[in-house]
């Protein structure tokens, strides 16, 4: 595996890790948030409810009390909550035209993952006429789930665009500040077959560029050595060459 692609694996897996850690802060603040606006939309109902009530003149008229909280019940409307009005012997529900199935849009694993525990109230209204009733008022996370699932998912769609994009930039990066190797291997084979009069050319990078130094200060001794070597050879021919002549006057 080359220097260049270990270098980009270990930047992916930083960059992996960054995104499962971001992920996972992100979806806890998301779950807090969900339950912090139900929480606060349950309690923020209920005193509505004990304020409407303190101040009702329709205790004596049971028809007008039970179509007022009829109205309350029909409230599932509102966001975020469900509210029935229970009696000893009956349940007062909206009518069906009220009844509202809400399709969550988040996926299966944000929604298991942000849904806070159950939040239920319950207030029972005292009338000195007749049976008590109780309000359950019972939180419903649904919408606040979906605003928060759009949010993380700009949010986590950015991260992983990011992240991809980043990553192939420093791949183009790396291998250009790391193609000077190339030429590096090119001149150490050419100095193997004994062309000692290459030099590299200076590079970016002061680490590069002090091995092209080192290289060319090699290559200029080896061609040094070389010129030496070719004239000792020639001294060393010059010399058996006038001994033989030397020799051959002797005997003759």
């Amino acid at each position: 595996m080359s220097l260049r692609i270990r270098l980009n694996l270990l930047i992916t897996i930083l960059f992996v890790s960054l995104f499962i850690c971001s992920s996972f802060y992100i979806i806890a603040n998301a779950r807090d948030s969900v339950q912090h606006e139900v929480e606060s939309t349950a309690n923020l109902a209920l005193q509505l409810i004990e304020i409407a009530f303190s101040s009702t003149t329709l205790k004596s008229d049971e028809q007008k009390q039970i179509e007022v909280l009829k109205k309350l019940s029909e409230q599932d409307l509102t966001r975020h909550l469900h509210i029935d009005i229970e009696s000893s012997n009956d349940v007062i529900t909206p009518d069906e035209k009220h009844i509202v199935v809400k399709v969550i849009k988040a996926p299966n694993w944000f929604v298991k993952l942000v849904t806070p525990p159950l939040t239920e109230i319950r207030l029972w209204l005292n009338n000195p006429i007749e049976p008590p009733r109780g309000v359950v008022i019972r939180a419903d996370p649904t919408d606040e789930i979906d605003e928060n699932w759009t949010e993380v998912k700009s949010i986590l769609i950015f991260l992983l665009v990011f992240i991809i994009s980043s990553n192939i930039l420093l791949y183009f990066v790396i291998g250009k500040y790391l193609a000077p190797i190339d030429t590096i291997l090119k001149g150490l084979t050419d100095i193997e077959k004994g062309n000692y009069e290459l030099e590299l050319p200076h590079f970016r990078l002061p680490e590069l560029d002090r091995i092209s130094q080192r290289f060319n200060h090699m290559a200029k001794v080896l061609l040094e050595s070389k010129a030496k070597n070719q004239s000792l050879t020639k001294y060393s021919l010059e010399i058996q060459e006038e001994e033989r002549r030397h020799l051959a006057q002797e005997l003759h």
